[in-house]
């Protein structure tokens, strides 16, 4: 009779401990900061009908929300070394807007524009594409990202916004189902 009651006394305190490390194990996954991927693309080859200034390129750049918390507004910032001009934004569809602060970014060049993303859910997905003045010591015109938000603003590979755009298009197919899973979250 005592072994019966050792080994139910075992059973519930090493199924407690499993389910206890399991779930902290979550809590810590959950509460981390949260990961924002972007994309930055650079095309100095880019020649445009009617120059803005002088020895401008071409630069898109891709932000994806990877973490797992929505944002129903996400406001970020861009500095730039030189003087830019935003040329265009992409949001994924006509329920998703982008807007610019301040509102003369798209006529007038500067070195800092903010942008509103609403909503920013998990993987939704925008673009922005800006005309930057080329710097020949640099190789090109850095650009700096800041937010208020407790993000971390990490870099994603260009095969992997092929990805992404894969995963939505199989996603359609199937009925809307998630048939992509990427293996790195950060990829």
């Amino acid at each position: 009779m005592n072994r019966l009651w050792i080994a139910i006394g075992t059973s519930l305190l090493g199924g407690g401990l499993a389910g206890a490390v399991v779930g902290a194990l979550v809590t810590s996954y959950r509460n981390r900061t949260q990961p924002i991927a972007f994309l930055h693309e650079f095309f100095p080859d880019y020649k445009p009908l009617e120059p803005t200034f002088d020895g401008e390129s071409f630069t898109q750049l891709t932000f994806t929300n990877i973490g797992n918390t929505d944002y129903s507004e996400f406001i970020f910032g861009l500095t730039l070394d030189d003087v830019g001009l935003v040329i265009k934004t992409l949001p994924p569809d006509r329920h998703h807007q982008i807007s610019t602060f301040p509102e003369t970014a798209f006529s007038k060049a500067g070195r800092t524009v903010d942008f509103t993303l609403t909503p920013f859910n998990r993987k939704d997905t925008y673009t922005i594409q800006l005309l930057l003045r080329f710097h020949p010591e640099f190789g090109s015109n850095n650009i700096h990202f800041s937010t208020a938000h407790p993000v971390l603003f990490v870099p994603m590979k260009a095969d992997s916004k092929l990805k992404l755009s894969w995963s939505a298009q199989i996603g359609r197919m199937h009925g809307g189902r998630r048939t992509y899973r990427p293996h790195d979250k950060y990829s």
